[in-house]
């Protein structure tokens, strides 16, 4: 495989991402960083995955990188609008995810205003901790790891650890980092960038929403998503999952957003 070898978001493209990584770098989950940070020889990636929207688009890429006997980072949202925990097949996935040796941390949405003083960051531990049970009751595994929906100057580049957790936006995680936010890599072809590393840590924040069988745009894949989503709801119900959607990813419009518009006239 040539270094330089593009990268869409189908899944035989996601293969080609970890072949290179697995070339270029010791594959770590966010939880190690405390142990591994201080002694980094070879370089050292984090893959970490943040599920916004789609547990079982989660799974996939975890099935993938199992093959590959790859460990990542999954952070999921205990509070979400869009999926729910709570049920059989969210339970499922989590213990699925654990089995093949990933783990499993807390994708963190500040839904309040946000402040700048330590009381404030106290106040915050505490969701934090609450939130992190949630999850461990379902994986009885402890949660280790955290990123931000929302970040905060308080938290991002701030310290490793927030309340005992890995603090996924800390200075020492963010110096280097290449995301498909968005459904695009705006920093260029990630293969690439893997190929001549610009420092000894990198984070990969990947987003399963975006990738598939074949490759798609970003609209079309939001489109897919809610037309399965919502397949057996009511219009009105279909209308509230609309609009939480375009709040969790508001920089992108699903493909079909003009549809529902109209039925809703």
């Amino acid at each position: 495989m040539h270094p330089g070898q593009s990268v869409d978001f189908s899944y035989t493209s996601f293969r080609r991402l970890l072949y290179a990584a697995r070339s270029h770098f010791s594959i770590h989950r966010l939880s190690e960083a405390p142990n591994v940070l201080p002694n980094v020889g070879t370089p050292i990636l984090f893959l970490r995955h943040d599920i916004k929207l789609s547990l079982n688009k989660g799974l996939r890429m975890a099935e993938i990188e199992h093959e590959h006997n790859l460990s990542a980072t999954y952070l999921v949202r205990p509070d979400s609008p869009l999926y729910s925990l709570n049920g059989r097949q969210a339970r499922i996935f989590l213990l699925e995810l654990v089995q093949m040796g990933h783990e499993v941390g807390l994708h963190f949405d500040l839904a309040h205003e946000t402040g700048q003083s330590p009381s404030y960051l106290r106040l915050i531990e505490a969701e934090i901790r609450a939130a992190c049970e949630r999850i461990e009751q379902i994986t009885c595994r402890p949660v280790r790891s955290l990123s931000l929906q929302r970040p905060i100057p308080l938290l991002f580049g701030g310290h490793l650890l927030v309340n005992g957790l890995v603090n996924a936006d800390a200075g020492e995680l963010r110096r280097w980092c290449i995301s498909d936010s968005g459904g695009s890599w705006r920093n260029g072809n990630p293969i690439s960038q893997m190929a001549q590393p610009g420092g000894p840590v990198l984070q990969m924040i990947l987003h399963p929403i975006w990738w598939g069988d074949e490759d798609a745009p970003a609209p079309e894949r939001l489109q897919e998503f809610f037309d399965l989503a919502t397949r057996e709801q009511p219009l009105c119900d279909a209308s509230i999952f609309d609009i939480n959607l375009a709040k969790i990813i508001p920089a992108i419009r699903r493909q079909g957003i003009s549809a529902l518009a109209s039925e809703r006239k």
